[in-house]
């Protein structure tokens, strides 16, 4: 099974989204990555990775006949890159802008070797319009007109006006001026300043290329070129009916909109719905009621694309919208009606992730700041029947993201058959305690145990939650310290482990309590007495992540190191130490190429081991005697594989910086043997 965790588009911009001249293509600008995704299901067909800290601000893709595999885009450095969209490989890299972040780009059909990129200054308070020569060797860079142009629309096919004037169109988002210009010498044909000073979203030129259509906060406009007088002049304004409601500032938010036809408009509404406009047989200036969806978006959409509109296939339209869903629209004769959803986007990495002891529900926590819960049902609701999931519910937490997750334990004081608890830990050293209604499925934040006070904060890297056997408390470790449920550090508690720590592990059995850590600076191991915090035991690992085997006798701690390593320590029994010294034994288990990430007993069987690593593959082993047996070898993943729990006594669940969460069944695969290391 594969569950697919697409990021976000970045900025939510029309300018980061764009479908190809085929229309079987869509590219969405995911931070540092272009994806690629088929029109058809929305699954991804590959990607296009920029690298290094650019952000993509804009991507477009060139409609000229032998130019239509090309794609360009911009980046937040002022950095814009010529690719080759089919074999994903960087043509020309064009001298960047210095200063600026490229807000917009268009290739005007008109002249498909022109590149236009509307590029702005990155407090947003002045900018340009650049030009670039594709034809020659070294891309000649003009500047056509100043003004932050926030998105640009060009003429479909050649703009007639007897010497065969080509131009585009382009808007001016900070002030609502529109003008209209010549693509090659920068001269502007026309223009119009709108009286509300409102942020112009969206401009496209009409199919007879006689008329443009413009979005703004309050209304959707339709102008008309006059180039005998170099004017704009408003033909129509589609304004709220009483069908939409109003905000609150009495002004509709309108975002988006596009041609049909000559005589038909779609645009998103207020409601996150959209609006079929019919203007034949109008007189100017009327506004005509709209045919509005009945489905609608979850919030905003902010990009609007015709994907197809011939005789023989009926219109199709994809919107974009901040709910981080894309929705494919067929226009019937009683409005747009919704054909699908493709995907739900959650931005980002997967950071962290946990599954319940019921293993019904697996908590996620994504690199944009979103905790989601996902739950396995089948279709009449019931918990466990089914082998697929569905996202429960998120929580987006404010300016920072979720480091570390955790299902409260079966016997945990916060057990409720009405709600479901987790901690999570945070990127600023923040605690809390996330509570998901099972009736409302609301996920919210139930209180907040622990706010770091060192300065710079400093992220959470370890968290465990586990129910003390002696007290019958619920104990939470964060990073070392034992927090209590009032926000406070317990006061019959060590005060924590006075060292700088990367990961930290406690467990109990019949021998007592102990915890063992890896120390920041050194990447030793160190395994400690609890809760006297007397060292036990000690190697120099160079270790990235440790866990305990949960056995009554014989504890068992695994070590992962950024050698790819795996080694196993055992005879960790604190009255045989005491009695007769050290008389630990430590052995290596077996490896990857590249730094072990994370390891994982299963509470299942406790001879089944499961290491991860950055080469992108999952291990299984079977420890016994000394001897580790490879089980499985689990390929598949495309980036590092960050995290990784037990799903079951048979299947492993792992998220990988490939925004995919995957669940695998160990007993099917054949290939066992591991890479070297």
């Amino acid at each position: 099974m594969n569950i697919l965790l697409y990021p976000a588009p970045n900025w939510y911009s029309s300018s980061c989204f764009d479908i190809n001249y085929y229309g079987d293509s869509v590219a969405v600008a995911t931070r540092n990555t272009v994806t690629f995704l088929e029109t058809d299901n929305g699954g991804v067909i590959g990607e296009l990775k920029i690298g290094g800290k650019e952000r993509i601000t804009s991507v477009r893709f060139n409609s000229a006949l032998g130019l239509r595999h090309i794609l360009a885009t911009g980046s937040s450095n002022g950095q814009v890159r010529v690719w080759d969209a089919d074999s994903r490989s960087e043509i020309r890299r064009l001298d960047p802008l210095k200063g600026y972040v490229i807000k917009s780009l268009e290739f005007p059909p008109t002249a498909p070797h022109v590149l236009l990129a509307g590029a702005a200054s990155s407090r947003w308070k002045k900018g340009s319009l650049y030009s670039f020569s594709l034809d020659s060797d070294r891309p000649e860079k003009k500047e056509l007109l100043e003004g932050v142009f926030e998105t640009l629309s060009a003429p479909n096919e050649r703009f007639f006006r007897g010497d065969g004037v080509r131009v585009a169109a382009a808007t001016c988002s900070s002030s609502g001026y529109i003008v209209v210009f010549d693509v090659l010498t920068g001269g502007a044909l026309a223009s119009a300043d709108l009286d509300s000073k409102s942020a112009v979203t969206a401009i496209e030129w009409s199919p007879d290329r006689n008329r443009l259509l413009t979005a703004q906060q309050n209304c959707v406009t339709v102008w008309r070129l006059s180039l005998e007088n170099g004017s704009l002049d408003e033909m129509q304004r589609l304004e709220p009916s009483h069908q939409l409601s109003i905000t609150k500032q009495g002004a509709a938010t309108w975002t988006a909109a596009l041609w049909i036809s000559d005589t038909e408009i779609v645009s998103s509404t207020p409601e996150h719905s959209l609006a079929h406009f019919r203007l034949d047989e109008l007189a100017i200036g009327a506004s005509p009621e709209p045919f509005l969806s009945e489905d609608a978006h979850g919030a905003s959409i902010f990009a609007l694309k015709l994907l197809s509109s011939t005789d023989e296939h009926p219109t199709r339209i994809i919107s974009v919208s901040m709910d981080r869903t894309m929705r494919s629209w067929r226009l019937g004769a009683s409005g747009p009606q919704l054909d699908h959803t493709w995907s739900n986007f959650v931005a980002a990495y997967i950071t962290c992730l946990d599954v319940s002891h019921d293993r019904n529900f697996v908590s996620v926590g994504v690199g944009d700041g979103q905790v989601c819960v996902l739950s396995r049902e089948d279709r009449f609701g019931a918990p466990g029947a089914s082998n697929s999931f569905a996202k429960r519910a998120s929580l987006k937490l404010k300016k920072e993201h979720a480091t570390r997750i955790q299902f409260c334990p079966a016997d945990s004081g916060y057990s409720s058959k009405y709600a479901l608890y987790l901690a999570a830990g945070t990127n600023l050293g923040n605690l809390y305690i996330v509570q998901l209604d099972l009736e409302s499925d609301e996920l919210e934040v139930a209180s907040e145990l622990w706010t770091h006070s060192t300065s710079p904060r400093s992220a959470v890297r370890s968290l465990q939650w586990e129910r003390s056997r002696a007290s019958g408390d619920d104990l939470i470790f964060c990073d070392g310290r034992l927090v209590s449920f009032n926000g406070t550090e317990t006061a019959d508690a060590p005060t924590g482990i006075n060292r700088s720590t990367i990961a930290f592990q406690w467990t109990q059995d019949m021998h007592g309590s102990r915890a063992a850590v890896i120390e920041s600076q050194t990447r030793e191991v160190a395994v400690l007495d609890w809760p006297s915090l007397r060292e036990i035991y000690r190697q120099p690992f160079n270790a990235s992540c440790i866990d305990w085997m949960r056995n009554e006798s014989t504890p068992v701690l695994v070590v992962g190191t950024e050698e790819g390593h795996v080694y196993a320590i055992e005879d960790l029994n604190l009255p045989a130490i005491a009695d007769n010294g050290p008389c630990v034994r430590s052995w290596r288990i077996g490896g990857h190429t590249l730094g072990v990430r994370s390891v994982a007993w299963n509470r299942h069987d406790t001879e089944l081991l499961l290491s991860v690593s950055a080469d992108m593959t999952v291990q299984v082993w079977r420890i016994h005697d000394h001897a580790a047996t490879p089980i499985a070898n689990l390929r598949g993943h495309t980036g590092q594989i960050q995290v990784s729990t037990w799903f079951s006594q048979e299947q492993v669940l792992t998220g990988s910086s490939d925004h995919t969460l995957r669940v695998w069944e160990c007993a099917r695969q054949s290939a066992k043997i591991p890479p070297r290391s």
